[in-house]
């Protein structure tokens, strides 16, 4: 029988033992080893019986077990540690070492060789605390606290990997909006005048261009060289598809509107975007929206009459503000329509839907209060209000309808922010206010034919600018709650209209910006577009 004994560390609490180590008290410690001692002395004696030894070792092994379960390992707590060298691991793998960046893939993060060098020391430092079985738990707390510190140093010392992609991302936007504006056609017999076309092939070598400037975009190893030869290989080309490209020859059909599909998706309301705006309307929302359609235009002249047979406009394609007339002559069918209040706009939309064959959106009561009827037919609703009219202020939307239909402000916001699209634009489509609006500084105190401008990222003109557009919702507060197809206030006394017009400054014509009037009311400046479900 051979027995070695080995040392064991005492003490009242484990407060004084080293990490990991086992433990126990000294009266426990001092009988396992008198245990030991008896058991060696009866080993080493010539004159132990084998009934002795057998005793010997029965008693020793009693002695161990009992022992064994007074023993105690020493409690120090290494999570804490063990999670600040994860996350240093973490950071310091996703690190490139780099002396100033230049030589780093797009949008990947780096450090200087000395700052590198610096946090994988104190790594390594916090490792062999860890892995010490003589750290103790203040020793183990000190390194956590240590590498923390070391952490949050080298990660203010990183920098995200210098290249800038604004360049590149307006020159995709610029190029999916003039593609998408853009049908196909081998002569144009088959296109409309208020569209541009070009043959498969010169808008395949264009969607090609766009496809390869989309791939450096989305490579987080393009350069910054690589990116902007990119930007500018694909501006050459859409100025190359510019010069292709054709208006139609057709004349479009009466009462034709081209509409543009706004897919599904989430957008914050009344969040300012881009670079040139004064901030949000608040408060701001989280909306969720159903997709929908709306007017790749505001309703021009030309589709007023065609519907209504009339002309109510004060611009005539001659004439400005001071109704002085002026150069170039505008083609007057081509002009958004204005001076039309809310109460119209809800008229024209039921009209249209009729003659495209559509179920009207709106129905009106017969009387205010009490209604015995309603309506879809705007020949039965008389005669058009010329002040509010607490009748008409009761229309309401006909539940399952496919026709046309003011958009709602929300439907308005996020199709001229881009849709799920998106692109950080102040105004509908650029940061830039003069390549997307007309307005005070450049329209000549005068509207302008619609579609003159570039479109925003979903192939949608004059969302900025031009004329005020006449929305859905009765005048209420934002709320910040999470929304789903807002339709506005359930009642009031002023309908929204946004977007601005030909005679407003740079603030007035965000996406963001929002007036209210009254239904009744008419200006120079304000129309409207359509839309539907």
């Amino acid at each position: 029988m051979s027995l070695t004994l080995c040392p064991l560390n005492r003490g009242k609490f484990s407060s004084d033992v080293q990490a990991d180590a086992y433990w126990a008290t000294p009266a426990a410690h001092t009988a396992f080893s008198n245990a030991i001692s008896a058991a060696i002395g009866v080993r080493d004696s010539a004159a132990s019986t084998q009934e002795q030894i057998n005793a010997a070792r029965v008693a020793l092994v009693a002695a161990y077990e009992a022992f064994s379960a007074e023993r105690s390992r020493a409690h120090v707590d290494l999570s804490g540690l063990n999670a600040a060298i994860f996350d240093a691991q973490a950071l310091l793998g996703a690190t490139e070492v780099s002396a100033d960046g230049s030589d780093v893939q797009a949008d990947a993060y780096w450090a200087t060789p000395a700052a590198h060098t610096t946090f994988y020391n104190a790594i390594g430092a916090a490792i062999g605390v860890r892995d010490s079985a003589a750290s103790t738990q203040e020793q183990i707390s000190a390194a956590r606290v240590a590498l923390v510190a070391a952490h949050e140093v080298f990660s203010a010392a990183t920098s995200r990997a210098h290249v800038d992609l604004s360049g590149l991302n307006a020159a995709i936007s610029a190029a999916q909006a003039m593609f998408t504006n853009t049908s196909v056609s081998a002569n144009a017999a088959d296109v409309f005048n208020v569209r541009y076309w070009t043959t498969t092939a010169v808008r395949t070598v264009f969607q090609n261009a766009i496809a390869a400037a989309q791939s450096v975009y989305a490579n987080t190893a393009s350069t910054q060289a690589q990116i902007n030869l990119a930007a500018a290989t694909l501006r050459d080309a859409t100025s190359a598809f510019e010069r292709e490209r054709r208006l139609g020859t057709l004349s479009p059909p009466p009462a034709f509107v081209d509409m543009v599909r706004v897919g599904g998706g989430v957008f914050y309301l009344g969040r300012e975007e881009g670079t040139a705006g004064i901030g949000n309307e608040i408060p701001i929302s989280r909306v969720t929206m159903s997709g929908f359609y709306i007017g790749r235009f505001p309703i021009t002249q030309g589709q007023w009459y065609a519907v209504m047979g009339t002309w109510p406009s004060f611009f005539t394609g001659t004439n400005n503000q001071l109704n002085v007339t002026v150069t170039p002559t505008l083609n007057r069918n081509n002009l958004p329509v204005e001076r039309v209040s809310w109460y119209e706009a809800i008229v024209f939309s039921n009209r249209l839907s009729i003659l495209r064959g559509l179920s009207p959106a709106y129905e009106l009561p017969n009387v205010w209060p009490n209604p015995a009827t309603w309506s879809t037919d705007p020949d039965t609703w008389g005669a058009v209000p010329t002040s509010s009219n607490v009748r008409w202020n009761n229309v309401r939307i006909v539940s399952g309808s496919t026709g046309y239909r003011l958009p709602t402000e929300a439907q308005w916001e996020f199709a001229a922010k881009g849709g799920p699209l998106g692109g950080n634009y102040t105004f509908s489509g650029s940061n830039d206010i003069n390549a997307v609006a007309w307005h005070s500084g450049n329209s000549g105190n005068r509207t302008r034919e619609v579609g003159g401008l570039d479109a925003n990222q979903l192939g949608i003109h004059d969302m900025s600018g031009n004329v005020w557009e006449w929305v859905w919702d009765w005048w209420g507060l934002y709320t910040s709650v999470d929304k789903t197809d807002p339709s506005g206030a359930s009642s009031g006394s002023l309908r929204g209209f946004r977007g601005g017009s030909w005679g407003n400054l740079t603030d007035t014509v965000r996406s963001v910006n929002r007036i209210f009037s009254n239904p009744a009311f008419r200006d120079g400046g304000v129309g409207f577009r359509v839309a539907r479900p």
